[in-house]
């Protein structure tokens, strides 16, 4: 691959990302489980609300700067006091899990019989979660009296099958899930378990179990340790997390593999099994400071694989760190951290390796619904370190945001300037990264909804005849909700220029209509259309697709027995003659409860392929599968 189809490649890529997080995705957050404990709690003491929430959205939840709590309610929904907030010490990306305990104390007179609560996750001021009614009771002393149940469990389990005529109904899969809340001799604990059973065998996909003694939190299973942003961060791995704060310290522990062996072949590399072993200690020695050192290190096992294949190597990384936070005049915060890395990427032949360093510095300010924030970041070109992802060597910039949110209106605004190549080899091009993201929402109440969003970056090297191209996407999208219907509609456009002319100018654009209606209550539908259009400039060809689905739901017996199906159609074509493919999809389920605690779903799935230009890639098939979950 040539240069100019690696930074076309990086190019769009960049776009696409910030275009992504930026213009379609916010705070996005989903209760998955939410268990009182004890439940029913005595009138006078403490019950404890054990909660798992899931980052839904794009974005980086940062430690210390999301905070949940509970909202008490009576039994007719009357609002009663909320709970202390608790505050997240955890960094939590995309697809991230938290868990949290929300403590309240059951005042001794007032509470009797059943009661309702909320949960609610603020996020860097914004709230991004506001959970449905769930309830607990309380027992007055006169009422209840005996003993205390030493062991106590609740949760949902989930069991599904599925088959289809693409493998010769072959090809089955068994799904169980389950997620348990409960509490053992007044420890709190929490089991998440999602597993496949094939003719390969038995998959965890997921599998944690947390269990929190004392100031001691334990975590089995899939976990993500966050020590910092340069040593350890939003890596996933299964293994053995211990955390405790004792007093004033924070101290955590993390035993896991980060990657499973996977055996190559002779025209293709394996994988091989790569363990992580670290450690932090930090201290607040006053109440708006932080202090903290971390240890991470990372090896490959080499008598993991029989055969790893061409040219893998193993691979060995110790990163060291050090951590500083400060809260001052209540509404800033600077916080910095310096690594010093050693690595080696091939530990047969150079077990030394090379070592390097990096550093970064952030000062943040809030006021109210105003955030803002500057880092500069210096990832040398010889530091390295494989847990952290966002750490890319040979990099060096700045970055700064501003997030201003008033009744009406919200805004958010990103920039950042990076350049590569810090030792200026002049064997090598060094490129200049220039990225900047905006997003406008207007919101009236009772009139639609604007949104406006523009992305450009660009990629500028030296000398400028080998890289120099920019990218720019503009999207428009309104929303409105009309007595019990939802319309959206959105618009995107996009270029790309290479002022270099090695690469074709590239331009695009796309809409999307989408309508969500209840009609009485017992039918839903929605409503999908999309264009997209992209055009080579240069060669003139041109890529057109188009989509459309259509789905409804009925509750032929509500509360008790719902059907929903779905019926989506895509067609792609190229003015070059060597596209054409019509994609079409129907799906049809019923879910029938027994009880409140018990479903049973079965569905089924109709899959029809057919590509003109090539006949290979045509195909039909018939999935069916069941359900079954029971909560208790």
């Amino acid at each position: 691959m040539n240069i100019s189809k690696k930074v076309l490649l990086l190019s769009l890529t960049l776009a696409l990302l910030l275009h992504t997080s930026c213009v379609l995705a916010v705070n996005q957050a989903e209760l998955q489980l939410s268990v009182p404990f004890p439940d029913p709690v005595k009138a006078g003491e403490k019950i404890t609300f054990q909660i798992v929430i899931l980052n839904v959205g794009s974005e980086t939840w940062v430690a210390n700067q999301y905070s949940a709590y509970a909202e008490i309610y009576d039994s007719e929904e009357k609002y009663l006091t909320k709970t202390e907030p608790v505050t997240g010490n955890v960094t939590v990306g995309p697809s991230g899990m938290v868990i949290l305990y929300l403590p309240f104390q059951v005042p001794p007179d007032e509470y009797d019989g059943i009661h309702k609560y909320r949960i609610l996750l603020n996020c860097e001021n914004k709230r991004i979660l506001y959970s449905d009614y769930l309830s607990f009771s309380v027992s007055s002393a006169v009422h209840r009296e005996g003993a205390v149940v030493p062991v106590s469990i609740k949760g949902r389990s989930m069991l599904s099958y599925r088959n289809g005529t693409d493998g010769n109904w072959k090809n089955y899969l068994w799904n169980f899930n389950t997620g348990l809340v409960g509490q053992a001799f007044e420890n709190p604990f929490i089991f998440k378990l999602d597993s496949n059973y094939t003719e390969e065998g038995i998959k965890l996909n997921t599998v944690l179990f947390n269990c929190r003694i004392s100031t001691l939190n334990i975590s089995f299973g899939d976990v993500m340790p966050v020590f910092s942003s340069l040593s350890l961060t939003n890596m996933g791995m299964r293994g053995l997390l211990l955390e405790s704060k004792p007093g004033k310290m924070e101290i955590s522990g993390v035993a896991a593999s980060s990657a499973s062996a996977q055996q190559g072949m002779d025209t293709s590399p394996g994988v091989f099994a790569r363990y992580v072993y670290g450690a932090r200690v930090g201290i607040a020695p006053l109440k708006e400071m932080k202090f903290g050192v971390s240890c991470v290190y990372t090896n490959d096992d080499r008598g993991s694989l029989i055969n790893p294949g061409p040219t893998l190597t193993p691979v060995r990384n110790l990163v060291l760190c050090s951590d500083v936070s400060c809260l001052f005049l209540k509404n800033f915060l600077l916080d910095g951290e310096y690594a010093y890395s050693f690595y080696s990427p091939d530990v047969l032949a150079d077990p030394a390796g090379t070592t390097g360093d990096a550093c970064r510095i952030s000062l943040s300010a809030m006021f109210g619904d105003i955030t803002a924030g500057i880092t500069y970041k210096n990832i040398g070109p010889n530091f390295n370190s494989v847990n952290s992802p966002s750490s890319v060597p040979d990099r060096a910039g700045v970055e700064g945001l501003l997030n201003y949110g008033f009744d009406f209106m919200k805004i958010f605004l990103l920039y950042g300037r990076f350049n590569d190549n810090l030792s200026q080899d002049i064997s090598r091009v060094r490129t200049a990264i220039d990225n900047l993201s905006t997003v406008i929402t207007l919101s009236f109440p009772g009139y639609p909804v604007f949104t406006l969003g523009y992305v450009w970056n660009s990629l500028s090297g030296n000398p400028p005849n080998l890289v120099n191209n920019f990218t720019r996407n503009a999207s428009a999208g309104i929303s409105h909700k009309i007595r019990e219907t939802s319309i959206s509609l959105g618009y995107q456009l996009s270029e790309f220029f290479d002022l270099t002319s090695l690469s074709s100018a590239l331009l695009g654009r796309s809409v999307n209509l989408r309508i969500v209606s209840m009609l009485g209550n017992r039918i839903s539908t929605n409503l999908g259309i999309n264009y997209s259009h992209r055009e080579e400039v240069d060669t003139l060809k041109i890529e057109e697709s188009t989509a459309a689905s259509i789905g409804a739901s009925y509750k032929f017996i509500p509360e008790k027995f719902v059907c929903s199906g779905l019926a989506s159609i895509s067609h792609r074509t190229d003015n070059a003659g060597s596209a054409d493919n019509l994609y079409s999809n129907l799906n049809i389920d019923g879910t029938y409860n027994f009880t409140k605690e018990s479903a049973f779903t079965t569905w089924v799935e109709w899959i029809n392929n057919v590509d003109s230009k090539n006949a290979a890639g045509s195909y039909n098939t018939w999935r069916l599968g069941t359900r079954f979950s029971y909560s208790f």
